[in-house]
């Protein structure tokens, strides 16, 4: 899972971001926790390394659906084509 290099991330200063495809025009808001997620998958991470990156970083505290959020997010952006 890549990042497309067309993409381009500007995080805001309440730690929400925007990403912008220059192609199509879309715009796409993520929230905090999606922010913190799409900074790991461009570190190169797969979907199994940033859910236990933000275990670590919420504290061990993630709901049971964590996971399946993550894979639907993931979903989400590979087919905007965010993610390749």
């Amino acid at each position: 899972m890549n990042v497309s290099k067309e993409i381009v991330f500007r995080k805001e200063f309440d730690g929400s971001a925007l990403l912008f495809n220059p192609v199509t025009g879309e715009t796409f808001g993520l929230n905090r926790t999606s922010t913190f997620l799409w900074e790991k998958f461009a570190e190169g991470m797969d979907a199994e390394a940033a859910l236990a990156a933000l275990k670590e970083v919420c504290g061990g505290n993630l709901p049971e659906s964590a996971a399946d959020d993550v894979a639907a997010f993931i979903a989400q952006l590979k087919e905007k084509n965010y993610l390749i």
